[in-house]
């Protein structure tokens, strides 16, 4: 009985010694970071530069719906203060450049510009400047000049196409305030260089300023370079729908 057992033991251990390593699991590499994820995180060797000031130029300023409350931007921060004045309260801060701040039409939040992203999109945040939140992540466009519809449903913006140099196309687009890819209002066709969009009190018209789609040096501006776009509003059946297949164009100075 010895005899047949020590063979099989020794038989065993010479398959299992012969027997190939289980592979070991190979090795998740390192996630790549994104450096635009970063942006607005001061670099190791940043300085702080402190100073008080009184005035300001180039800032885009705007009014609460209750007439209380400014929001501005200065040198890519942006800041709320009383319109009776006082000291101004920054809103975000850190090197992403935030501009072009506008309440929504109850006041609630505020829509601006910023770069925080790696490109320039437009965000919204609170009113009180919490819960920052992108609205466009466009990676080869830059997405500026926010306008709230006068319902606070959606938002216009300037579309800039990134990837072209020179005077490259731009367009009027809407963006439903939670999200979504958005809808072309102003084609690069039509019109181009649109900017400035600004809605009529009663909601119907859309204006903004803009210039003949062809470039030149010597460009031939019609009578004004401002029009209007009539605005239908969202498809009754669809709020996520809008639609502007009905317009109209009209020089700012004819329009009663």
């Amino acid at each position: 009985m010895k005899k047949s057992v020590v063979p099989v033991a020794v038989l065993a251990g010479a398959l299992a010694s012969a027997s190939p390593a289980a592979p070991r699991p190979a090795a998740s590499p390192a996630a790549k970071k994104d450096p635009a994820a970063e942006i607005n995180t001061p670099r190791p060797d940043a300085r702080v530069v402190e100073f008080e000031t009184h005035e300001g130029t180039w800032m885009s300023v705007d009014v609460s719906p209750d007439g209380k409350t400014l929001v501005l931007d200065l040198l890519g921060d942006v800041y709320s203060m009383p319109v009776a004045g006082g000291e101004a309260r920054p809103l975000t801060s850190g090197p992403a450049w935030d501009a072009q701040p506008r309440f929504s039409p109850d006041g609630t939040t505020i829509a601006f510009s910023s770069d925080r992203g790696g490109m320039e999109n437009v965000w919204l945040m609170d009113a009180d400047g919490s819960h920052p939140r992108a609205l466009t992540t466009e990676k080869g466009a830059y997405v500026r000049s926010p306008a709230w519809t006068p319902d606070g449903v959606y938002v216009v913006a300037r579309k800039e196409d990134a990837k072209r140099a020179g005077i490259p196309p731009v367009e009027l687009w809407l963006y439903h305030r939670e999200g979504g890819g958005g809808i072309k209002l102003v084609s690069s066709d039509e019109m181009n260089n649109s900017s400035g969009p600004a809605f009529s009190k009663d909601g119907r018209y859309l204006y903004f300023s803009a210039r003949q789609p062809r470039f030149s040096y010597t460009p031939t501006f019609p009578p004004s370079p401002t029009g209007r776009r009539r605005w239908r509003g969202p498809a009754a059946t669809s709020p996520s729908a809008p639609t502007a297949s009905s317009r109209a164009w009209a020089p700012i100075g004819s329009c009663g």
